[in-house]
């Protein structure tokens, strides 16, 4: 399996000694981490932290993160989720530091500051692979497991679940669609629009929405669907009210768009009919 290789910078401390530091993106900021497999949470910086969380409440924390070997006051922050390479961390209890310490001793070796120590917790959760021969951290591809929906013996759809401006989104997997669309009335749920700003388009999409009959193209400012950033982007919209009804009737959940040959060129996608999964590289 493929993994995406980040190269890590080494500095060497006093004779022999050696510390290893990583460039990667938070939330979509650049940040440099600390790569320490002793410390057992990994921790972030408390004077830097609203660069990648603006909005933030701190309790103190009764414990301390094993590794790193001072005695700095801890606090600890909920954070509902994150990004690390836009890998989505969930639910994930931060412990916050005063690195000022750090900095002032590494700012001998760095010239960028330290945000933060990326500690065993989040290596296992991203399930990373240290490899001191290339000086790199290797990062497992994300995972979507795939839905196989029965519409009648011997019939079948695939559908994968991704987040579209951060709300949850059934997309049906149409490698037989041009582009990717949404349907017309449920794409309110991710961005309202008015019927107003629609424009009727020639063509809708080959594939399995070919034949309705109500679509137009509406242009997006932004928008984000999975790991992807588009903007200016002229999004489909198709009344799919004809695959949703037989959905229904079949008791299967609805979908909200089909996923087309241009998001999956966009998202470097790997469809495996073998394991149900759709993978998506982490784009540098």
């Amino acid at each position: 399996m493929k993994r995406i290789e980040i190269p890590f910078q080494i500095f060497k401390i006093l004779e022999q000694g050696y510390h290893i530091a990583i460039a990667v993106k938070v939330n979509g900021m650049p940040a440099h981490w600390i790569i320490d497999s002793g410390a057992s949470h990994s921790v972030f910086d408390k004077a830097r932290i609203s660069c990648f969380l603006p909005e933030f409440q701190l309790k103190e924390s009764p414990m301390m993160a094993m590794g790193l070997g001072n005695e700095l006051e801890p606090f600890l922050l909920k954070v509902s989720d994150f990004e690390i390479e836009k890998r989505k961390i969930s639910k994930y209890q931060a412990t916050l530091l005063d690195l000022s310490p750090l900095n002032q001793i590494y700012s001998r070796y760095f010239n960028d500051p330290i945000h933060g120590v990326l500690g065993c917790d989040l290596l296992v959760k991203l399930k990373a692979k240290l490899n001191y021969k290339k000086k790199t951290i290797e990062l497992k591809k994300e995972k979507k497991p795939m839905q196989i929906l029965s519409i009648m013996p011997d019939s079948e759809h695939l559908m994968v679940t991704l987040k579209v401006r951060k709300q949850k989104a059934n997309m049906l997997i149409d490698t037989g669609a041009s582009s990717t669309i949404f349907d017309l009335n449920l794409f309110k749920q991710f961005y309202p629009y008015e019927a107003s700003q629609l424009e009727r388009t020639d063509q809708p999409s080959a594939g399995i929405a070919n034949d309705a009959q109500n679509f137009g193209a509406a242009l997006i400012p932004e928008l984000c669907i999975g790991p992807v950033k588009m903007t200016n982007y002229e999004m489909l919209l198709i009344d799919l009210e004809h695959i949703n009804s037989l959905y229904s009737k079949l008791d299967l959940p609805p979908i909200d768009g089909l996923l087309g040959n241009d998001l999956l060129f966009k998202l470097k996608a790997s469809l495996s009919f073998k394991s149900h999964s759709l993978r998506l590289p982490f784009p540098h």
